[in-house]
């Protein structure tokens, strides 16, 4: 009588794996319910449909948080060239209008940026502090395979840096993984256990072309970090980037007609940071800021894009208005 060999698959492994998390000597590993509820938040589903926001949305590709601020990298193919596409938070579920601002079509990589309501709660992945995976060490990741959002998995670097698997770019050396990187799924963090980037889903590939099996690749971290810190505003908050001045976001006609301004036009200061450069220089409530360094300030979203261009290492001139008395003033870099 013959006795059939015993088959072992990847789920069973893997269960024997978070089955030895309960043993003494493992007690310290993380625990996959934490991680998950801890970067859910730092996840996003991305739509091409740039219809109104409260209809039902097909889900195409995958996304995460690096900036509190409102953005996010993933796949350069996930997301439209020129026009704007809607994400998806995970946990809340909440959905905004995006857009891509800086791309780089030769690694597969893109920047996009939202209005972010609430900030200070805001969960994010550490792109700038992470590190390359060594081979053999566990991820995570959470994406929207088949257009399924918040869909959890974990693995293993297979190949810390494979050279080889992108036909198109044979010299360029990818992450190898033991899980697919189904359809849906690029632009995912690829992350561990403290939230630390390890590189972003891409791609898979396989012997007959199917989308259903085969090996997943991942964008190596390292390539990420460079890009991201490509752009002024990576890895700054929106206080940081203005130098300590928070602003009233819109200038209406009661503010206008109550601080007696004789223009529509500028930023009107709420306050500014405690020690911040703006502080420092004598920014106050009210001043009104009509231009910066020579150039005009028509709003709010003005004067950050300007204030984004500009290194923190340099000094800026603000030009203002004070009880309707122009000022310049000088406000030191903010390192």
């Amino acid at each position: 009588m013959k006795h059939s060999k015993p088959v072992w698959n990847l789920s069973l492994c893997i269960l024997i794996f978070f089955g030895s998390l309960s043993c003494d000597s493992n007690r310290d590993l993380p625990d996959p319910k934490k991680i998950f509820n801890s970067y859910v938040g730092a996840s996003f589903s991305v739509s091409l449909d740039s219809g109104p926001l409260e209809e039902s949305k097909v889900w195409t590709g995958s996304g995460f948080v690096f900036d509190k601020q409102g953005l996010g990298l993933t796949c350069s193919h996930v997301v439209p060239d020129d026009k704007k596409f809607i994400i998806r938070m995970g946990g809340t579920g909440k959905k905004f209008y995006a857009k891509v601002i800086k791309r780089d079509a030769d690694n597969d990589l893109a920047i996009v940026q939202w209005e972010n309501e609430s900030p200070k709660n805001q969960s994010v992945f550490d792109v700038i502090d992470s590190y390359e995976p060594e081979t053999g060490a566990l991820f995570y990741m959470i994406s929207t395979p088949f257009g399924m959002e918040e869909s959890f998995d974990l693995g293993i670097i297979a190949n810390h840096s494979r050279l080889g698997a992108d036909v198109f770019a044979r010299d360029k050396a990818f992450v190898q993984l033991n899980r697919m990187v189904l359809s849906g799924s690029s632009g995912a963090a690829i992350f561990d256990g403290q939230g630390k980037v390890l590189g972003m889903a891409r791609f898979q590939l396989s012997s007959d072309g199917s989308k259903r099996d085969g090996i997943g690749f991942a964008i190596p971290v390292t390539t990420l970090i460079e890009f991201v810190k490509s752009i002024p505003i990576a890895g700054r908050t929106k206080e940081d980037i203005q130098r300590g001045i928070v602003e009233i976001p819109i200038l209406t006609a009661h503010l206008i007609n109550k601080l007696r301004l004789k223009q529509n036009k500028g930023v009107l200061v709420s306050y500014t940071e405690p020690g911040s450069s703006a502080e420092k220089a004598g920014i106050k409530r009210y001043d009104l800021i009509t231009g910066m360094n020579e150039n005009q300030i028509a709003n709010a979203e003005d004067f950050y894009s300007q204030m984004a261009k500009i290194p923190a290492s340099q000094n800026i001139v603000l030009i203002i208005i004070r009880e309707n008395r122009e000022l310049k003033i000088k406000i030191a870099p903010s390192l």
